[in-house]
């Protein structure tokens, strides 16, 4: 018991202490500043990325130049129009491409998106960082009496890889309690993540029924019992926090002694959807910031992001047995159910829930075993998803 609550009050002060470092935010920041956002993108992909202001005085004349690497094209920038008065880029948009903008009258102050800059990461571009500069001139920021105005600079980047985060998708039933996983593909090696979990307010996430944290050598007296469990580290090593309340988002938070890396399950996390949840796709999506995914040598880690949820469903197609899921079980059942049916009487003593029409034409056959067992065989665990289409084509 001793050594159990050391250990555990040892993890817990590493992750304090780590989480403090290596999630570090500006806080009480009082200085204007010109952010570029850092992002992170495949090969081929087009992606906006925000210019934002902060802590700005009020400001009349704007005018900063992006400079950017021949790895990524420029395609259009698109000003804030909530900003009124007159905004322009340069024509060609090369780099540095210039952003010019006044307004006659009050300026703009506070916290405000300045413009958004959409770029596609050509093929040919390597993996790595392309970093975004912005600069300006002194005299290029002013004020509605013409005073110069200073900013501390920010500058972003985009993070070209095939790193990957992936919500899982699944399809349930009003009232159906789901598992959602969150995986990563082609992970070159983390030690620290912190990841934001938006869900659909049809959703409501289930405690898992074990209140202790996920680590190596606790015991569940090790700590109170007020702590629901909400995230399920599927991870090896390192320790998970738990939410002390539930909210959404939900935080969650990782971090390991040693780097982690390859294609693995990261969490679980469980839903219960609504008993009067309409139907249609009930989305869960993953956000981070730039910074909150490192290594062990501090380096920031860049994950693209592919968001998932659960759609629901009057009928579940494919699901033959009824149990709100589609598997093997299924097409078990339906041999079963076909090789029991009764022509002159059009019934079989084997039930079967409506899903069992697992192509959506309206009748239950061979077609429908046929179907299931493609749509199993092609079936990606990790993103939980099939090439194949249960139910009507349309």
């Amino acid at each position: 018991m001793k050594k159990s609550l050391a250990v555990f009050l040892a993890l817990t002060m590493i992750f304090a202490v780590s989480v403090s470092s290596v999630f570090a935010v500006s806080i009480g920041v009082t200085e204007p500043q010109i952010v570029v956002s850092s992002l992170a993108a495949r090969v081929g992909e087009t992606i906006n990325v925000p210019v934002t202001f902060k802590n700005s005085p009020a400001i009349a004349t704007a005018k900063v130049y992006v400079s950017y690497p021949s790895d990524l094209v420029l395609n259009s920038v698109a000003f804030n129009e909530e900003l009124g008065g007159m905004a322009e880029a340069s024509e060609s948009l090369e780099s540095p491409v210039v952003l010019n903008w006044v307004r006659g009258s009050k300026g703009a102050e506070g916290d405000f998106l300045f413009a958004t800059l959409n770029f596609t990461v050509l093929e040919s571009a390597t993996s790595g960082d392309k970093p975004l500069v912005l600069t300006y001139e002194n005299g290029d920021i002013f004020n509605i009496d013409e005073e110069n105005i200073n900013f501390e600079i920010e500058s972003g980047k985009i993070c070209v890889t095939n790193a990957e985060i992936v919500v899982s998708s699944v399809k349930a039933k009003k009232g159906d309690t789901k598992d959602i996983t969150i995986a990563l593909k082609n992970n070159p090696g983390i030690s620290a993540m912190r990841l934001m979990v938006e869900y659909s307010s049809d959703l409501s996430p289930v405690d898992f029924g074990d209140s202790t944290p996920d680590g190596d050598d606790i015991e569940p007296d090790s700590i109170g019992t007020n702590v629901k469990k909400l995230i399920n580290y599927n991870i090896e090593g390192g320790y998970g926090q738990q939410p002390q309340a539930v909210g959404n988002p939900l935080v969650i938070n990782w971090i390991s002694l040693t780097n982690v890396s390859g294609d693995v399950t990261f969490v679980t996390l469980k839903f219960k959807v609504a008993d009067d949840a309409k139907e249609g796709e009930k989305s869960i999506t993953v956000t981070y910031e730039y910074g909150d995914i490192c290594n062990q040598s501090e380096e920031d880690v860049g994950f693209v992001v592919t968001n998932g949820g659960i759609t629901v469903a009057g009928i579940v197609y494919g699901d033959a047995n009824g149990d709100g899921t589609v598997s093997s079980k299924d097409v078990t059942r339906l041999k079963k159910y076909l090789a029991d049916y009764d022509d002159d009487t059009g019934t079989s003593t084997v039930v079967i829930s409506p899903g069992a029409d697992a192509n959506g034409d309206g009748t239950v056959s061979s077609k429908d075993v046929t179907r299931l067992k493609k749509y199993l065989a092609n079936y990606d665990d990790d993103t939980g998803t099939s090439t194949v289409i249960l139910g009507p084509a349309n």
